[in-house]
Parts: structure tokens; sequence; C-alpha cells
């Protein structure tokens, strides 16, 4: 297979290889174990033909160096470098458990356009930093985007091989178009027109082209240029149009068919700008939580400000807003205190003791009386005859049937009443009725029967 360990070999005293993985264009990925860790972690190695062109040595290099600088976890990270005592470049990898999307797609024929969004999206947040660091990968397929899983199982697309990227400054792997078919540099059936004519005069805008073929063959199960041989492909490529999305998917929208003749364009200029537009307008058909991967692209290529405001959550349908909780209380911790002042006796409505005003406190007994005496007084004058009721007996009568009972509060204590001697007017008849029995006077004891009580208590009063 072309690995320059066998397998049981030990790696710089840490890591022991298990078995090869596979090959790619520049090199062969191994599983091993970190002997002190026990971690399983994947190594890849420069093809042995290859590591005498010190060409292809740099370039692994700068691979590795490259994929270090990538903090999405939509990339495989690459956690250290090192060289075998035979001079040998290596990068450690972590170790990926899944398959990639063309294994994937190999057994369902074609992805629901969910699913088919979903991956993309999360693609396009590895390739908008790969581009904000000037790094254009070349070599998008079905087979360099891996399927795993997190650790709460959702699924997580992993961008792989960065073996031909090409960088901002220039540099790029030239020299493996003599180890590639026909001299060019990626997979033919995913290569832009650009790149196919220079592989050299590519930028993001040719990542985007390989979106839209994937994008195509994720949902159809096959490629919008065909050709019985690579020729003819290549030059299908150039100048022929792309098959119909629709006319093999009738159930995918309009505008998913208007998605990728845009990113299929001949014309570079007339393309989606970048990853992240084509992000966004993926979004539309793809899952909700999709459209986070949209935004982070969006973010990460300057087309969205880094600083987002999070809106407040919704209400659930059901719930009370806060605020209208807070204000309910406040109104009726109000309507509670109106009402407890309302109910305050009169002694406890004053300030520092003093009786409160008369405007707001009910007539006395006294006042009651008066009123009472006044009216009997008045009707006597004016009938030219002498009123022949007690004056006290109608007083208190009325007042019973008239004035409001206030209870005194339970805390104080009852006032001490003043009996009020009944008095008769001149030329009252000895027929006049009877006073109630709670009106009678209570009649006061006498000197002698003071004197007789404390004689028989002995003196002790």
């Amino acid at each position: 297979m072309g690995s320059p360990v066998e397998t049981g070999a030990v790696l710089d005293g840490r890591f022991r290889v298990e078995r090869v993985i596979g090959t790619g264009a520049m090199g062969v990925v191994v599983a091993a174990r970190h002997i002190a860790l026990r971690e399983p972690v994947a190594i890849k190695f420069l093809k042995a033909e290859l590591t005498e062109d010190a060409v292809f040595v740099a370039r692994f290099e700068r691979e590795a160096r490259a994929a270090a600088r990538l903090r999405s976890e939509h990339i495989a990270r690459v956690s250290d470098v090192g060289r075998l005592a035979s001079g040998e470049p290596y990068m450690v990898m972590e170790y990926l458990v899944g398959k990639d999307l063309s294994e994937h797609l190999a057994g369902q024929g074609s992805l629901p356009l969910v699913e088919a969004a979903e991956y993309l999206l999360q693609a396009c947040e590895a390739l908008a930093e790969a581009h904000s660091l000037g790094i254009v990968h070349r070599d998008l397929k079905p087979a360099n985007l891996f399927l795993t899983t997190r650790a709460d199982g959702s699924a997580c697309i992993k961008v792989l091989d960065f073996g031909i990227a090409r960088f901002a400054d220039g540099a790029a792997s030239s020299g493996l178009s003599a180890t590639l078919a026909g001299g060019l540099v990626g997979s033919p059936l995913y290569m832009s027109p650009e790149q196919i004519e220079s592989a050299m005069d590519v930028d993001s805008r040719s990542d985007v082209w390989s979106l839209g073929i994937i994008l195509f063959e994720l949902l159809t199960g096959s490629m919008p240029f065909t050709g019985t041989n690579l020729a003819q492909i290549c030059m299908a490529i150039v100048t022929a149009a792309p098959r119909s999305l629709r006319a093999l998917r009738p159930d995918v929208p309009q505008g998913v068919e208007d998605l990728v003749l845009a990113c299929l364009e001949k014309n570079r200029e007339a393309r989606p700008s970048s990853v992240a537009e084509f992000a966004r307008r993926l979004a539309e058909f793809g899952p909700e939580h999709g459209r986070l991967s949209a935004m982070r692209a969006e973010r990460i290529a300057g087309l969205l400000p880094t600083q987002v405001t999070v809106a407040a959550p919704a209400v659930p349908p059901g719930s009370f807003p806060r605020r209208a909780l807070m204000f309910g209380g406040a109104c009726v911790a109000a309507i509670g205190v109106g009402v407890f002042i309302s109910a305050r006796s009169p002694e406890q409505s004053g300030v520092d003791g003093a009786p409160p005003s008369n405007s707001a406190r009910p007539p006395s007994a006294d006042q009651a009386t008066s009123g009472v005496v006044g009216e009997a007084a008045s009707a006597a004058r004016k009938g030219g005859e002498e009123p022949t009721v007690s004056l006290v007996e109608k007083a208190t009568a009325s007042s019973s049937a008239t004035a409001p009972t206030i209870a005194p509060p339970a805390t104080s204590r009852p006032r001490a009443t003043k009996a009020t001697p009944s008095r008769v007017l001149p030329g009252s008849s000895s027929a006049a009725p009877r006073a109630p029995a709670e009106s009678k006077p209570i009649p006061q004891p006498s000197a002698t029967s003071v004197d007789q009580r404390r004689k028989s208590l002995g003196g002790r009063l």
C-alpha cells in the first residue's frame, strides 16, 4: 500500500500502528493508538514514491500546518507533525468513525433534500474558514466529506484532504499533476472550467462550483456532465449546459435547481461570490438548525457582524409574560392596600392618637341624641303642645334603628360611657310608652350600702 511503516510498528515511541485505512493522491492513512493515552488516532504519511521530492515534502508539511490552523469542528483536527527516523514526514489527526458521503450515497441511491442540504451547510462552515485564510480546497467531492456523529448522536460532516489545496501566496502541489490522470490536479468530474484549463488560476469560486456538482449528485445519484471518457467529460464541463435537476428529481423545488445552475455558471463572476452566499441560499431548503451553519459561514466571511444580538425567546402558548405578571402583582397589591385602609377603625385611622376628622367619622351617640332632641322640640312647638315622649328614649330608639354599628377593633379597650339621666318635659302624659329595658339608667349604690359591704368583708376594703 506504499506505507513507510508496517502494522504493529511503534512510531516515535508513542503510537502503535494497527492497520492501513486507505490511500489518497499524496499519502497513506493508517489507524494507530497512542500508547500512553490509549486513544485511537489516524496518521497520514506521504507516499513512499514522493518522499524524495522536496516539493511534495514541503507541500505535505504546509498542509499539516494549514489544517492545524483551522478550528472548525467540520475539519479533521491535526494534533501533531513529525518525521520518522528515516526522514519521512507524518501528521497525526483525529480518528473518525463513520463513512464518507460517496459510500453513504452508494447505499442510498439519492438523499432527501433536507439531509443533503444539512451536510453541505456544515461543509460550508469549514470552507468559509479555509477561504478566509486564503486556502482553496480544489478537490471537493463526496469522498472527501466524511460523515460521523457527535456525542449526542447528531450527524457531523468533516472536510478531509487539503493535500492539493492552493494557498493565497500561489503555492500549490503543481508537481502532483504528473501523478494524476491527464496531468489534472483534482477530480475531473468535480472540477470547474477554470481549474481544467489552469490548476493555478482558481479561487474560492472554484469550490463553489464543486459544491453545486455535489448537491446535484446527492439529490439525483448522477452527474450533471457526462461522457464516455475523460476528454468528453472535460469538454462538457467547459462548453455544455448541465442536465436538468428537476427532470431527474421533480419533487425538488425550483429554487434548488436555480441554485445549482448558478453554481455551474461557466463564468465564475456569475456564480455565488462565496460559500457563505451559497449557504445562505441553501439554508432555505435545509433543516431549521442548518440556518446556524449558514449564519456562522456568513460571519466568517464578513457578511454578518461578529457581535450578534440574541433575541428574547418567544413566549410559549399558554404562558404569561414576566412583565405582565409583575404588572398584575402590582395591581393586586395596590387594591389590597386600598381595602386595608378603608377597613381601618376610626381609632386606627387617626394620627398620633388624634381622632379622625368629622367629615369621615360617623355621628356619635351624643350627636345623634342632640339631633333627635332638636327635632322633637321643634315638632312640639309647631303643634302647640309639649312633646310626650322621653327624648332619651326616642334618641336611643332612633340611633338603634338608623345609626350604623361600628365595632371597635379587637386590640382596643372599650370606652366607658357616661349614663345620661332621663328627663321628662313638663306637661308630658303619664301614658308615655316605656323605654326599652336596655336604656334604663344603672342604679347607683348608696353610701349606707357601701359601709355595710365593707363591714361584711371585714374591713379589707
